[in-house]
């Protein structure tokens, strides 16, 4: 959180991962969001407990700078961190799990 940056991890289960590691970002002043830009802490699981989500982790400021790629969001979808036109898809490192 000090220095910057995002960390994006595709297919993580939403109750033994990506919801353990969310509240730890959270409590460290960080936010954790889906590829949508939804709250992971806000997420429930009705039926499939196999649930997996893109979790978006970081700095308030970069995961705000980041143009997720979701449905309800406008944005250039974004490979291994960078823009069909070349450019990192945040100001900070963006690395892809």
């Amino acid at each position: 959180m000090r220095t910057g940056g995002v960390l994006i991890a595709q297919s993580t289960h939403l109750l033994c991962e990506a919801a353990a590691i969310a509240f730890i970002v959270e409590q460290a002043g960080g936010v954790a969001v889906d590829e949508f830009g939804d709250r992971i802490l806000d997420m429930t699981v009705t039926e499939d407990h196999d649930v997996c989500v893109t979790l978006v982790l970081g700095s308030k400021m970069d995961v705000s700078n980041l143009e997720l790629t979701g449905a309800r969001k406008t944005s250039v979808k974004a490979t291994n961190g960078v823009h069909s036109n070349g450019k990192m898809t945040s100001t900070n490192d963006v690395m892809m799990l």
